[in-house]
């Protein structure tokens, strides 16, 4: 009998040995991945002043990343090792566009197509394509329109491309995203790879901000608290940021630096407030309640997750909008208070107009903008309405199906924090789509993240599995042993429960 307590004792002391190793090799990793991520917030903040600085720079910038995305996608063993490089390529489309690369204005769109496209040829092994592809398909018919129209002109390309390449961008991700399984550690890796390329807009349109001598608030948006580029993109891709950063909070709970996430989430929100866009606060707003909601509907054990997010949200509302709002003397609080759509409405009343005329097929991609009686020449500001007057009935299947691709995965999600990650970033794209249409890829991307889950921690997986074996609660003398070798209550306490008792 103590010959059998003594190798009990023994086979413990090794597996607790075991244990311990793995934790200690698990917290330098943590601290490591840390570094990491500091070190790459800081690259990106002298990045975007080189960049700034330097158009080359900025080309050689966006050139070289789609180079990388595509040489992974050819050698690459998986599609989930594209997912961080295609997520940087969205996330810098604006800081693209803000430090002028020379570079086409669909260019961030198509690499993420060309770069999915290749990894999903490669891997060939391919499901759950049928509805993003249905979609797709759709929007073709109104392609023969244009081209009667304007003939196989450069208008008539310029048209179809800025209009669709948003829709072909969403095709491709959703599908891309219905063939990978993501681990929590995964979507971590590709929040922080958009949030790099992000912290770059920041940083310049905070120093556009700060380098100013004097800045004029006015109901409009402002370009210098944007960094000199369209305010309503820059908010969309901060928002986005802080976004994505507070959902990053709900889906891990180790080896994240919730600290410096939070200082981050809080100033990009800051800065996109600033930029009197109200579009992309909007969206973060509306987002961040469908997760508030969708929480405390069904809770779980996700009451601290629940008191983490919230105290985010009234930091920004009870701390950081006031300040705001007094560094703006006022114009702040004036800017949010009007509900004027800035011409959005009267575009969305023309487009139905176009649409009760031209019910079947609609008037062709991107004529619109022609055959509108408000605002002729300008591209239409809402998606759905597009949809209509473009492409008439098969616009609004093309609506019908992205609301039935998201409530599928809504209903497929397999726990309340999953549900939720559905349920925002869906929020997020519906919302932009209503005033900003698919002027960027995020769009695309985000949603095609939306319809995919992700898996447990890898962590828990590890410290299951190699976690000390205890015997049924009745053999007494074991725990005994246990605690007389170990000395570790908190240990003992923590793993009581057993495989076979629970």
């Amino acid at each position: 009998m103590l010959k059998d307590r003594t190798s009990l004792i023994s086979s413990n002391s090794a597996r607790f040995r075991r244990l311990s190793r793995i934790r200690t090799e698990t917290e330098e990793e943590g601290r490591s991945e840390v570094r990491q991520i500091v070190l790459m917030l800081l690259l990106h903040i002298v990045l975007a002043f080189v960049m700034q600085e330097s158009e080359l720079a900025a080309t050689i910038h966006s050139v070289l990343v789609l180079g990388v995305g595509v040489w992974n996608a050819l050698t690459g063993k998986s599609l989930t090792k594209l997912l961080p490089i295609v997520a940087y390529i969205v996330g810098s489309e604006v800081l693209w566009r803000m430090t002028d690369a020379r570079i086409f204005w669909e260019f961030s769109k198509y690499s993420v197509v060309i770069i999915l496209v290749v990894g999903l040829l490669k891997h060939r092994n391919i499901r759950g394509a049928i509805f993003p592809v249905f979609f797709f398909v759709l929007l073709i018919p109104s392609i023969i329109l244009t081209i009667n129209q304007l003939g196989f002109t450069r208008a008539a390309r310029e048209a179809i491309s800025f209009n669709l390449s948003g829709a072909l961008t969403l095709t491709i991700c959703a599908i891309t995203f219905l063939n990978v399984k993501l681990a929590k550690n995964d979507v971590q890796q590709v929040i922080w790879a958009m949030v790099y390329p992000i912290t770059s807009v920041f940083i310049l349109a905070l120093s556009s901000t700060i380098g100013s001598r004097e800045i004029v608030f006015t109901p409009d948006s402002n370009f210098v608290t944007s960094g000199g580029y369209g305010p309503n993109q820059v908010s969309a891709i901060l928002g986005l940021g802080s976004l994505l950063l507070g959902m990053m909070l709900l889906i891990t709970k180790k080896g994240t630096p919730r600290l410096l996430v939070v200082l981050l989430a809080v100033s990009f929100i800051g800065q996109a407030i600033l930029t009197f866009s109200r579009g992309g606060i909007v969206n973060v707003a509306i987002s961040a309640l469908a997760v508030i909601v969708q929480l405390i509907l069904k809770p779980e054990k996700s009451f601290k997750r629940i008191l983490f997010f919230l105290v985010i949200v009234l930091i920004i509302v009870f701390v950081v909008a006031p300040r705001l709002d007094d560094f703006t003397s006022g114009a702040l609080r004036e800017r949010y208070s009007d509900f004027d759509t800035t011409g959005r409405a009267e575009m969305l009343e023309a487009d139905l107009e176009l649409f009760g005329k031209n019910k079947l097929t609609g008037v062709g991609v991107g004529m619109s903008a022609r055959f509108r009686r408000f605002m002729q020449g300008t591209a239409a500001h809402t998606e759905y309405s597009r949809l209509l007057a473009e492409h008439g009935f098969f616009g609004v299947a093309a609506i019908l199906l992205l609301i039935f691709m998201f409530v599928r995965a809504w209903f497929k999600a397999p726990d309340t924090i999953s549900k939720a990650w559905t349920l925002s970033l869906s929020a997020w794209v519906f919302v932009e789509m209503s005033h900003a249409a698919m002027r960027v890829a995020c769009i695309g991307f985000v949603f095609g993240w939306a319809l995919c889950g992700f898996q447990s921690d890898e962590a828990e997986h590890v410290e299951h599995v190699d976690a000390p074996e205890y015997f049924d609660e009745s053999e007494r003398w074991n725990q005994e042993a246990l605690n007389q070798t170990y000395r570790g209550r908190r240990l003992i306490r923590s793993k009581r429960r057993s495989p076979r008792t629970s």
